[in-house]
């Protein structure tokens, strides 16, 4: 199956350049779908997209198990776990009790590669 969503573009360079490996998401919804072997189109705001495969898929019964077994560097390459999760609750706009308490999935990526946007292509805010 193939999945589509979008990632932050600061993310979506980490995946691309290897360095972010295990993209982590609350366990819900869409999320659920997924499957060892399946591809994920992800995209940021400027249509850059990167293709990967679901190398392997780990759900946690919360954040704080997932931050506790996961590498922090391979979920958010250069940051620390309690950075990682101040992180998360902006994303998600929650509280850091409330987030370390979600049931989360980490899906190991495999890159496939990166499709660059188009010359030209002007990001959400209109600029390049």
């Amino acid at each position: 199956m193939i999945h589509c969503f979008p990632v932050k573009g600061k993310y979506l360079r980490m995946i691309a350049e290897g360095k972010k490996t295990i993209e982590v998401h609350i366990y819900k919804g869409y999320f659920k779908t997924f499957r060892v072997g399946d591809i994920l189109l992800m995209f940021d705001g400027k249509a850059n997209i990167v293709r990967a495969r679901v190398k392997d898929i780990r759900i946690y019964d919360s954040l704080k198990e997932l931050l506790e077994k996961e590498d922090p560097d391979k979920i958010i390459h250069g940051m620390s776990k309690e950075e990682i999760l101040k992180e998360f609750s902006k994303i998600y706009k929650l509280s850091e009790n409330a987030l370390l308490r979600k049931k989360m999935i980490a899906i190991e990526l495999e890159l496939i590669d990166f499709i660059p946007a188009p010359k030209g292509v002007k990001n959400e805010r209109g600029d390049n």
